[in-house]
C-alpha cells in the first residue's frame, strides 16, 4: 500500500484534474449556448454578454445551474459517464459541421485547411469508440485512424504554410 503522502497527493491531484474539467466544459457550453442565442436558435435572453467583462452572463449562469442540479442529484460514477459521452458527441458535431462547411465553402481562404477525410476520419474515430467504449476491439480501429488523422492534419498544416511562404515571397 502507498504511504498515506502519495494517496494524498493523488487525490489532490484528481480533485484538481476534475474541477478543471467542470470549468472547461462550464465554459464550452455557456459559449455555445451564447453562439447560438445569438444567431437566433435559443432565446435571445442567452445572448446577453457582461458589459464589464464580455463574457456571457446568463448562459454561464444557466450552465452552472444545471451543472450543480445534476451533480446534486446523480451518482458521481454515472455523472462522469454521461459527461465523457456528451464531450464526445459535441466532437462528433463539431466534426460534421466542418464536413458542411467544407462542402459549402469548398474555395474560400484565409483559414486553417484539413483535406476533407479528417473530419470524416474523425467522425468515424469517434463514432467507433461510443460503439466499442467497453471493449478492446475498439482500439484497434481507433488507433490507426487517430494515426491517420494527425498525419493528414500535419501534412496539410505543413503544405498550407508552404504556400503561404511562397506567396509572401513573391
Amino acid at each position: 500500500m502507498a504511504p498515506t503522502t502519495v494517496r494524498s497527493t493523488f487525490s489532490l491531484v484528481a480533485v484538481v484534474a476534475t474541477l478543471n474539467g467542470v470549468l472547461i466544459q462550464t465554459i464550452m457550453v455557456s459559449r455555445v449556448i451564447y453562439g447560438l442565442a445569438d444567431r437566433g436558435h435559443l432565446p435571445v435572453v442567452f445572448a446577453k454578454v457582461s458589459e464589464r467583462t464580455q463574457k456571457p452572463i446568463v448562459a454561464t449562469f444557466a450552465v452552472v445551474f444545471i451543472i450543480a442540479m445534476f451533480a446534486l442529484s446523480t451518482p458521481i460514477t454515472s455523472l462522469a459517464e454521461h459527461t465523457s459521452w456528451i464531450v464526445l458527441l459535441v466532437l462528433v458535431l463539431v466534426n460534421v459541421a466542418l464536413i458542411q462547411l467544407k462542402m459549402k465553402h469548398q474555395h474560400a481562404g484565409g483559414y486553417f485547411r484539413v483535406p476533407m477525410v479528417v473530419p470524416v476520419l474523425g467522425v468515424i474515430r469517434v463514432c467507433c469508440y461510443l460503439v466499442h467504449h467497453s471493449c478492446d476491439a475498439g482500439a484497434v480501429v481507433l488507433l490507426p485512424a487517430f494515426g491517420a488523422q494527425l498525419m493528414l492534419i500535419n501534412a496539410s498544416s505543413k503544405r498550407r504554410a508552404n504556400l503561404l511562404l511562397r506567396s509572401s515571397k513573391g
